[in-house]
């Protein structure tokens, strides 16, 4: 019978078990001659009388010491690891949060100063687009309508005009214009005056009047001034309106029922290129007509006064809200009513007649 095998030491163990006990060579005992390591568990239950220290016990060792003892750690294969959940902001600014929508450019997921970032980016692109569309009108802006109304019909680029600036009319010719520019100027201190009385006491109001006043007494009446220049040149002031002159005094009346615009901008847009052409107007008239200073002093007034009148009226635009359109509209009727006022001067200089038969 086989002797049973002489037991192992009982403080040696296998030395596939070390890795578990973690204790490595300092479970090594000196007076066995490091014949045998301690495990864990006897290095626990040692009596406290051994000389040898308790060694620290290591649960899980590194992969390094796990591979010099034969054991390799390894990760379970990655589809059988858990996913990790990701973190929930708790910023109340964020866009994640309670699944909002994209707002200027943030996205599910972005860093939170990305989005921040998009976001005032976003009001900043948002505040100009409302700045070109809703900011306040200007005068500049009203003004630049009345300009624009009048570039259509530019007065002194008319064929009329262009024979008076040359020297061409004859004597004639400057007696039917002042015959037929004296109706509108009869007309026009009466639609400033309704056009006053229909604004409330205020900015515009005075801009119109002030207007008004210059038409009435600086230096004189302007109607008192057209006399002299009717007279210097023959013209026969009691002559009724011609059609086209009646259709244009229609039109300052037509504007005075249809509101403070209406009526501004008809006046405002032969205003802003009134004083050029009474400029030129003055000069030819004594540089090729040898016309006395009576005969001048209606248009140099004009040259002086015209700038500030068209100043004054898209002021008082500005101060009724008026609309750049709306100016447009009317100021662009009244310089194409001009303009048929003037085609008919040059049909009645080309027929030699001197005037046509005044409107029933």
């Amino acid at each position: 019978m086989e002797a049973a095998p002489a037991a192992l030491p009982e403080r040696v163990v296998a030395a596939d078990d070390l890795w578990r006990a973690g204790c490595g060579e300092g479970c090594t005992s000196d007076s066995e001659g490091r014949a045998g390591e301690m495990t864990g568990r006897d290095a626990r239950d040692a009596p406290r009388s051994d000389p040898r220290p308790s060694p620290r016990v290591r649960r899980r060792p590194g992969r390094a010491r796990a591979r010099r003892l034969g054991h390799h750690h390894r990760r379970p294969p990655r589809a059988n690891r858990p996913r990790r959940r990701p973190r929930q902001s708790t910023d109340t600014n964020s866009a994640e949060v309670g699944r909002q929508p994209p707002v200027g450019g943030c996205r599910d997921g972005a860093p939170l100063r990305r989005c921040r970032t998009a976001l005032v980016t976003s009001l900043i692109e948002r505040r100009e687009m409302e700045a070109l569309l809703f900011d306040p009108v200007t005068i500049n802006d009203l003004r630049r309508a009345l300009d624009s109304a009048a570039r259509d019909h530019w007065l002194l680029d008319h064929p009329y005009y262009r024979s008076w600036v040359a020297g061409e009319l004859t004597v004639d010719d400057l007696a039917d214009y002042a015959a037929q520019y004296r109706h509108f100027e009869a007309v026009l201190p009466a639609t400033l005056a309704a056009t006053a009385a229909q604004l409330p006491p205020g900015a515009a109001r005075r801009l119109v009047e002030e207007n008004l006043a210059d038409e009435q007494t600086r230096p004189r009446p302007h109607l008192e001034l057209l006399e002299g220049f009717a007279s210097s040149v023959g013209a026969d002031t009691d002559r009724g309106a011609s059609p086209a002159t009646a259709e244009l005094v229609a039109t300052y009346r037509r504007a005075e029922h249809a509101g403070p615009v209406a009526a501004l901008s008809v006046v405002g847009a032969y205003e802003v290129q009134a004083a050029e052409i009474a400029s030129t107007k003055a000069a030819t008239l004594r540089s090729h007509y040898q016309l006395p200073k009576s005969g001048t002093e209606f248009w140099d007034v004009h040259a002086q006064l015209e700038d500030s009148h068209a100043d004054w009226t898209a002021g008082a635009l500005e101060e009724v809200s008026a609309a750049p359109e709306d100016v447009y509209r009317f100021g662009a009727a009244s310089a194409e009513a001009w303009w048929m006022f003037l085609d008919e001067r040059e049909a009645v200089r080309g027929l030699g007649t001197g005037h046509l038969r005044p409107m029933s």
